[in-house]
């Protein structure tokens, strides 16, 4: 039974990450889609997001 527990973990692990990276993602193309729209410079970094599991 802890095997199945632990193997649990690490898919939840590796979906969480997943998770993450997409909305990472999603949150680039929005800030792109607004730069592009929007006339006035918008200042967003998102160079120091890092997700660590």
């Amino acid at each position: 039974m802890q095997n199945l527990a632990i193997g649990h973990n690490l898919n939840n692990a590796v979906i969480y990450r997943l998770l993450a990276l997409i909305l990472i993602e999603s949150t680039k193309e929005a800030i792109q889609k607004a730069k592009s729209r929007s006339r006035k410079p918008i200042d967003i970094c998102l160079c120091d997001t890092s997700v660590s599991f």
